[in-house]
């Protein structure tokens, strides 16, 4: 991800403040470059998309549902559940 790109992400979600430590946390992951960058792009689809993770929970079931596998989110997702116990807030 160009680093406009990210930077412009980290001010988005700036209340948030999840997204540098995700981004962290896919630089430590035992997987090749190509599917470290996937994971960037893919979370970084999803925040462009939707700004806010809060205000996507907003959005019906069904319609979240149908992001996860369109945008790649469910690995960004998935972090943020588990590293985030109550997120989104």
């Amino acid at each position: 991800m160009p680093a406009s790109t990210a930077h412009t992400l980290r001010l988005r979600v700036a209340s948030d403040c999840w997204l540098d430590d995700y981004l962290a946390f896919i630089d430590t992951l035992e997987v090749n470059s190509a599917q470290r960058s996937q994971r960037r792009y893919a979370g970084g689809r999803f925040v462009k998309r939707h700004g806010y993770v809060s205000l996507w929970m907003t959005r019906p079931t069904r319609a979240r549902l149908a992001d996860l596998p369109r945008l790649k989110a469910w690995p960004m997702l998935t972090w943020l559940f588990v590293q985030r116990p109550g997120a989104p807030a």
